[in-house]
């Protein structure tokens, strides 16, 4: 996942501040090429996946959530952390299952992105998943206070339209499985 430096970069040292199961914070000391040394906080988090989820009848599962770190419900497809050595294809698999009790029959990897490039280093690994059906069991941790919605590509796009998917990676995921479901089935 690293990748060199930008020339005449460089990096003094590491240390780690703060280190929890879900997050780190390490600072690094960094020199750049003109010499001057600046201290650069990154956050660590592990990978996560997004899944959006299209129902055999041609719905789209998506959770309605509170967040205890933004106080505020969120509308997002089912997501959560890589588990350590765990492949994000079933990672994907299983947080779906867990979050909605949906299982798929066809899944594609779509692209991995980049999280929040300036402070932190995981990445989200997103999914398309399609002929999902309601025959799994809904395993949720204790902190998740979800409320499931299933809607048609048309109230999705309304409520995209209207705002009310405010976060920036929801919305990315959320356009990205409405491109990829009007390609496949031509509306």
């Amino acid at each position: 996942m690293a990748t060199p430096f930008p020339e005449g970069w460089q990096k003094l040292s590491e240390k780690q501040v703060f280190n929890s199961r879900w997050v780190s914070i390490r600072c690094e000391d960094l020199v750049d090429p003109k010499g001057v040394h600046h201290e650069w906080y990154v956050t660590e988090h592990p990978d996560f996946v997004a899944v959006f989820c299209v129902t055999v009848e041609g719905k789209i599962v998506l959770n309605r959530q509170f967040k205890f770190g933004c106080k505020t419900w969120v509308i997002e497809p089912s997501a959560g952390y890589v588990e350590p050595g765990e492949n994000p294809a079933l990672a994907a698999a299983r947080e779906l299952e867990e979050e909605t009790g949906y299982i798929a029959t066809s899944w594609e990897h779509y692209r991995t992105l980049v999280v929040s490039p300036t402070t932190q280093d995981n990445r989200v690994h997103v999914f398309f998943a399609s002929g999902a059906t309601p025959t799994g069991t809904v395993h949720r941790e204790p902190s998740e206070v979800i409320e499931q919605l299933v809607l048609t590509p048309q109230e999705v796009r309304a409520m995209l339209d209207r705002g009310e998917v405010n976060t920036i990676a929801s919305v990315a995921v959320i356009e990205m499985g409405l491109r990829w479901l009007e390609e496949r089935t031509g509306h």
